[in-house]
């Protein structure tokens, strides 16, 4: 979503756009060229600005808001529409030579923007991009930390709304990139941990695990028998469906388990 249209000042900080871009719409460019990045990606361009009367609509519509304006009216009125939905976001605001992102979670002890300014500041007091400057590497590295962040929120299959349509969408989407998410799974379960695996995430966040039995466990779901209990299916998204024809033997090189100890007994019992 993004009401301007490209100008030439923005192309040493925004590699989606390119000179010939230069007074076509932004949402519209950036759709197209993510859509070409990434046949997997479903893009809609909305060409418009936030206002109040648009953003209550958009958000309800959409599981996680990532927002990066460059001014602080339409950051306040996005974190006022997200804490009425109370859908998760990410914020990130750049200056200069630094930028900072921030994450918000609908629970009752996660603090806004509001809770940490009242007021919203008024616009004009801290320079953006086109009056103060930026240099040019600063906001690739911070949406990069943005995006990480918001693949975090979205991948978290035990605090979030997610399901198996969803993941797949998402690993689909990251795919392209040099990145492998990490999919915390909703509890410590062998079919739900057999059933992601099978549509090809490869590296798992076990949540709770009290106990070495439990850990134990929860490492052999994941490995083909002998040493573990997944089940085997001939053509999951995992291999490709079926092209990799040595994925049974080759696929714990590439398989990462992280189990989370949550309390501080389990922990002492691990010491």
């Amino acid at each position: 979503m993004d009401g301007d249209v490209v100008e030439s000042s923005n192309l040493h900080r925004q590699p989606l756009y390119e000179v010939a871009d230069i007074g076509r719409r932004k949402a519209v460019v950036a759709a197209e060229r993510i859509s070409r990045m990434n046949r997997e990606v479903a893009c809609q361009a909305i060409a418009e600005r936030a206002e109040p009367g648009n953003l209550d609509a958009l958000v309800e519509g959409h599981d996680l808001v990532i927002e990066c304006t460059d001014n602080l009216r339409t950051k306040f009125l996005v974190n006022d529409a997200v804490v009425r939905a109370a859908k998760p976001a990410v914020f990130a605001s750049v200056y200069q030579y630094e930028g900072q992102v921030q994450a918000w979670l609908p629970t009752p002890d996660w603090p806004c923007l509001r809770c940490l300014w009242p007021e919203a500041p008024r616009d004009g007091l801290v320079g953006n991009c086109a009056e103060a400057g930026v240099l040019g590497p600063v906001p690739g590295t911070i949406g990069t930390m943005q995006a990480m962040l918001a693949l975090r929120i979205l991948l978290d299959m035990e605090h979030s709304p997610n399901d198996l349509e969803n993941l797949v969408t998402q690993l689909q989407a990251a795919a392209p990139y040099p990145t492998t998410p990490i999919v915390r799974v909703p509890w410590n379960d062998m079919v739900t941990i057999k059933r992601v695996l099978d549509v090809g995430a490869q590296s798992l966040l076990i949540p709770y695990v009290q106990t070495e039995e439990e850990a134990r466990n929860a490492v052999g779901y994941t490995r083909y028998p002998p040493q573990g209990v997944r089940g085997f299916a001939t053509g999951p998204r995992a291999n490709h469906y079926g092209r990799i024809t040595d994925y049974v033997q080759t696929y714990a090189e590439e398989l990462c388990v992280l189990v989370q100890v949550e309390t501080r007994r389990t922990a002492q019992d691990a010491t």
